[in-house]
This record gives structure tokens, C-alpha cells and sequence, in this order.
């Protein structure tokens, strides 16, 4: 214990500081910031009473009149530092004509600011021997060597505490900042689900002030546990269990909203390891979730359509394939013309042809019914205690909503079969498989309604664009039969010449308005565009059985005799016949008719026009031919 008493470090305990503070032979002052004095020892007091002060001590300053007048502005000087040490002298000279040594330590402490000023008489340290004994009672005086001794270990000791003080307050700011700063609750609470200890934090999360949630609130009260009624006997497990692992819970805000949360923490215990309360963090994890269900949502619902994926019907069919729900109807659908769109006017209309067209089944059924996107333009529907009945009524609907969304751009139209479980005993993928058998049969059906459909749409699309009328079109189709039969074609050959004179730029309707009316010259990148419709109208032919036939003709219609047209650059004979002829008929009725970049020629101008390209863009026997019909 003696040895603990000479080290100069660390102070044994606070009571023994506490000792040497009231029995230190010399003055030991607290201050505040602006030197009022706020407490002192009684070798102080007596230093004060020397110098003739009548008031309470408390109430005084240390720079009235106690000392020489420098004291004031040395003492301001150090504290601005923080600690140090100056020199001064009594203003009673006549009582104490001894240097006194001041030191000063400033120490911050959470709501204040106090400074200790410790005072050493240096030059006639017995002064206070007289005034001062161990029990003031007569008995033996105190040692002033022993006292100035014991001061300066009291000294060093007091100076360590200070500093070991500080240290720890700069630890436990530390702590409490990082605690602030946690994205989450930081919390405490006892046995009884008092809450002890809450960050600002909670404050800004729950919307309740720190009050409320110390004084009004229990814990139990703002967790919400989905499926638990009672959330105290939870609680109380929890707290059980040494260390608590990731719980997620509902947090109850004082708007009444939830907040999903995960808590992880620490049960606190007692000197005898009894559970005593509850420590942790509890973070949001709204974002999580919502990030949780998105990757849900995505994993069985098929992104372009919104509907669900094939996967989630699989899933659905083994869970409804059950006999409560017998009769299950199974619906299968493929849309009509899609090939055809994406080669007319790109996939992006495509994707919005099968976005009409699941807008449309998805209002067509139940809640309760499995509708979903099988596989590129194919569909399945599952509808539990449905009959066969029903089920066709709903494909009528179907068909009567495509009939009327339709436009010249976007024809709606799917071919649609139906199969019905009717008894537990049947095998349900039989049951789709015969569905889709139904499906098949009926798209070749409705293949050649569509296909009628579609070249209408595609003749109609051209007229809106208001670059062909109506009559230039018949005008254009009765020059064309007329030079077929002046060349004395075969029948077939003359109803193909009428469809490629009808569908031949059917390929424009994919070219936008904007360039094909355009007046004056065409840039190159426009006139690029122009140059495309031709395999346009070649794969939208393609795809129609109806006018596949003429689909190379369609393609070459803009071939010049010379090689030198386009799209592939094929000459002479190497171009069909029919594309031969229609080009020349085409170039004909262009120039007697007025464009957007020019008037309407004279028929003699025309003809002379044909003159220069015979032999070089058109083919020379055809082109004397057609002059000499219609000259």
C-alpha cells in the first residue's frame, strides 16, 4: 500500500485524494472559466481570511484583490492554453512576503468547465504553521518539509488524475459519437422492457422525442412481430439466450406506419449473471426488403409483359393440380403476325404487340387464375373450378378485345385452344398438351384470316402515310394488269402481277413519314433508309403463305437493267419478270403523278424519261413495249 502511495502516476482511490484535498497544507481552488471562485480547501479559506474577506468565499472572484495585480492577466493567459504554471504574490505582502507558485489545470467536463488552481508558498513555506496542525487542538504542528513533500506528490498525483480524466472523457466522446453516428437504433432496456438508453437516431427514425420513448414507452410497445400476439413472452425468450442473433421484427413509428427492422445485441446481466435488460442495435431494413421482394418478383414474372413466367406456371400447376379444384381449364395461345411485325416495323412494335395482347388476357380472367407468358409468343392460362363452357366464353371475349384494340400498325389477333381436366385420374401436363394440340390446329386457321388482315393493314398503313391515294393505287394496279395483258401473260401470272402491284412497297410502311414526304432532296442516310423497303416488304411477304410466292419479286422490284439498282445489284434477266415489269409501271405512274420533291410530268415527258433509262435502268424490249401501249 506504501508503495502505491509514492507512485507518482495513479491516485489508489478517489477518498484518499479526497483526504489529501481537505488536508493539504496549502490553498486548492475550483474556479469556473471566468474565475468565480465555486469551491476551495480550508488552507485555502484561511489564505483568504489573512487577507481580510469578510463575504462568503463562494461568492467571490480570484482577482479581487487577492493577489498582485498581474495575477488576472497571467491567469487568463494559461487557461487559454489549457494548464500551466506562473508566479505571483499575495497583495497582504505584510503577511505573506513569500513567491507563490500558481498552478492551473483546466478540465472540461460535459456541461461545464472548471479550473483547479493549486497555490505554493516558495520563498516561506512555514507561514501557515502557526494556523495550521493536524487536529488545530495544541497537539503537535505538522512538518513543513514533510507537507511540501507531500504536496508535490499530491501535486503529480492530481496532475495524472486530470489527465487520466481527460483521456477517458475523450474515449467515451469517441464512443458516443460513433454511437450517433450508426445508421441504425442504438438501445438499452431492462428486465421489464423499460428503455434505458436510446440514441438520437431513434428519435429521427420513430418520430417520437427522447422523452417519450424514456418515460412513456416500453419496448413491447413498439415492436410488432408478424403471427405473435403477445410480444412480451418474446421478448422475454430473447432475453434467455446469451447472445442474440439477427431477429426481424416490425418497428411500430409514432405515425402508426411499420418499419421492417433486423435487432442483434447482447442480453446485460448482474454481478451474479442474472439477466438484467437487453443491449443492441436495431437497423432498417426497408431497402433489403424491398430489394428481396423485387428479386421475387422478377424470379417468376416475365419482364416485358408483366404477367407471370413460365416457371411460376409450373409452380402453379403442380400446387392447383389438386381434386378440390377440379374442373381445371387449361388455356394455350399464340399471337397471330408477330414475325411479320418485327420484320415490318421492328421488334420494339413487336414487344408492344405482345404487351397489348397480354394487357388483354390478364383483363380477361380472375385474380385467382394463373395467366403467364409460356415462351416467346406463346401463352398459358390456368383457370381452377372452371368448366369447358366458361373457358370458351373467356376466349371469345379475348377475341372480340383484339378485334377492337387493333390498328393498321398493331393487328391484334392470337389463336387460342382449351383443355379441361375434369377427374382426378387424368394427367394434368395431358391435359396442356392437348391444349396446345387445339391451339395449333386453330392458328392454321386463323393463319389465313390474319394474312388477309395484314395485307389490308399494310394497304391502308401506306394511305394514311398520305404518300399513295386510293386512286393512285387503283391507277397504278390497272396500268400494271393492262401492260400484263398486252404481254400476253399467262392467268397466274397476271393475278401475282395485281398483288405485287398492290403489295410491292409495302415495305415503306416501316419508313418513317417523315422521310418519305419530305420535299427536296434526300440526304444520304435518308435515301439509305428508302433503299431498305424492299427486303422489308421481301421478309413481310415471307412470312404470309398467301404472298410468299411473289416475295422475290417484291425484293428485286428496284433492280436496274444495268446492275446498278438495289438492294443487291442483280441485272438483266437476272431479275424476275414480274419485277421487271412492275419497276417500269412503277417508274411510269411516279413521274405522271404529283411527289412530294416535284410537279407531275407531262405523259411526253415521261415517255422520254423512259427513252434515257431503256437499256440502262429498265429492261429495252419491255420498256418499247410498254411506250408503244401507252403512246
Amino acid at each position: 500500500m506504501k508503495n502505491k502511495e509514492r507512485d507518482p502516476v495513479f491516485l489508489p482511490d478517489f477518498f484518499r485524494f479526497s483526504e489529501y484535498y481537505y488536508h493539504f497544507p496549502y490553498p486548492v481552488i475550483e474556479v469556473d472559466t471566468s474565475g468565480k471562485i465555486i469551491n476551495s480547501n480550508p488552507s485555502a479559506r484561511q489564505f483568504f481570511q489573512k487577507n481580510e474577506v469578510k463575504t462568503n468565499v463562494s461568492s467571490k472572484l480570484l482577482f479581487d484583490g487577492y493577489f498582485s495585480a498581474d495575477f488576472e492577466g497571467k491567469f487568463k493567459k494559461v487557461i487559454k492554453k489549457g494548464n500551466g504554471v506562473f508566479f505571483t504574490k499575495s497583495a497582504k505582502n505584510e503577511f505573506y512576503e513569500s513567491t507563490i507558485e500558481v498552478h492551473v489545470n483546466r478540465i472540461k467536463q460535459e456541461n461545464f468547465e472548471k479550473i483547479i488552481v493549486h497555490l505554493l508558498f516558495i520563498t516561506n513555506p512555514g507561514i501557515l504553521e502557526e494556523e495550521f496542525s493536524s487536529d488545530n487542538s495544541g497537539k503537535e504542528k505538522v512538518d513543513a518539509g514533510k507537507w511540501k513533500e507531500l504536496s508535490k506528490t499530491i501535486k503529480d498525483k492530481f496532475i495524472a488524475l486530470t489527465i487520466k480524466y481527460q483521456e477517458t472523457k475523450k474515449r467515451e466522446k469517441r464512443f458516443q459519437d460513433i454511437v450517433e453516428m450508426l445508421p441504425g437504433i442504438v438501445i438499452e432496456f431492462d428486465k421489464k422492457g423499460q428503455i434505458t438508453f436510446i440514441n438520437k437516431n431513434a428519435t429521427k427514425i420513430l418520430g417520437y422525442t427522447e422523452e417519450e420513448l424514456l418515460q412513456q414507452k416500453k419496448i413491447c410497445q413498439l415492436i410488432s412481430i408478424p403471427g405473435c400476439k403477445k410480444i412480451k413472452p418474446k421478448l422475454e425468450e430473447l432475453l434467455e439466450v446469451e447472445a442474440i442473433y439477427p431477429q426481424e421484427y416490425s418497428l411500430i413509428k409514432k405515425d402508426q406506419s411499420l418499419m421492417p427492422v433486423e435487432i442483434l445485441g447482447t442480453t446485460l446481466k448482474n454481478e451474479t449473471g442474472e439477466a438484467v435488460g437487453f443491449r443492441g442495435i436495431i437497423l432498417d431494413t426497408t431497402l433489403r426488403k424491398e430489394y428481396e421482394d423485387k428479386i421475387r418478383y422478377l424470379s417468376f414474372h416475365d419482364k416485358l409483359t408483366d404477367l407471370y413466367n413460365r416457371a411460376y406456371f409450373e409452380e402453379e400447376l403442380k400446387r392447383l393440380d389438386d381434386e378440390r379444384n377440379i374442373p381445371i381449364s387449361i388455356i394455350m395461345g399464340d399471337v397471330n403476325n408477330l414475325k411479320t411485325i418485327n420484320d415490318t416495323f421492328g421488334h420494339q412494335q413487336g414487344d408492344k404487340l405482345l404487351q397489348k395482347i397480354a394487357s388483354i388476357l390478364k383483363s380477361s380472367f380472375r385474380k385467382s387464375d394463373v395467366v403467364s407468358r409460356w415462351g416467346g409468343d406463346e401463352f398459358g392460362i390456368i383457370l381452377p373450378l372452371t368448366s369447358k363452357e366458361k373457358g370458351l366464353s373467356a376466349i371469345e371475349r379475348i377475341i372480340k378485345k383484339c378485334q377492337k384494340s387493333s390498328t393498321l400498325t398493331l393487328p391484334l389477333s392470337i389463336s387460342m385452344g382449351i383443355a379441361v381436366k375434369e377427374n382426378s385420374s387424368e394427367n394434368i401436363y395431358s391435359i396442356i398438351r392437348e391444349a396446345e394440340s387445339k391451339m395449333y390446329r386453330y392458328k392454321l386457321i386463323d393463319k389465313k384470316i390474319a394474312d388477309v388482315n395484314i395485307i389490308q393493314s399494310l394497304e391502308k398503313a401506306l394511305q394514311k402515310k398520305r404518300y399513295e391515294t386510293k386512286e393512285y393505287r387503283k391507277n397504278f394496279i390497272k396500268c400494271a394488269l393492262s401492260f400484263g395483258v398486252k404481254l400476253k401473260l399467262e392467268k397466274q401470272q397476271i393475278q401475282d402481277l395485281k398483288l405485287l402491284a398492290t403489295l410491292c412497297d409495302m415495305g415503306k410502311v416501316a419508313i418513317s413519314e417523315e422521310i418519305i414526304l419530305k420535299k427536296g432532296w434526300l440526304t444520304e442516310s435518308e435515301w439509305e433508309e428508302i433503299k431498305r423497303h424492299p427486303e422489308v416488304g421481301f421478309r413481310i411477304a415471307k412470312s404470309s403463305p398467301e404472298i410468299a410466292h411473289i416475295a422475290d419479286a417484291v425484293l428485286y422490284h428496284h433492280e436496274y437493267w444495268n446492275g446498278k439498282g438495289y438492294p443487291k445489284g442483280k441485272k438483266e434477266k437476272e431479275i424476275p419478270l414480274l419485277a421487271r415489269i412492275i419497276h417500269i409501271v412503277n417508274a411510269y405512274q411516279a413521274m405522271i403523278h404529283n411527289r412530294p420533291y416535284r410537279s407531275a410530268m407531262k405523259k411526253k415527258e415521261a415517255i422520254g424519261e423512259l427513252k434515257k433509262g431503256q437499256g440502262v435502268q429498265f429492261d429495252p424490249k419491255l420498256t418499247e413495249a410498254f411506250i408503244a401501249m401507252i403512246s
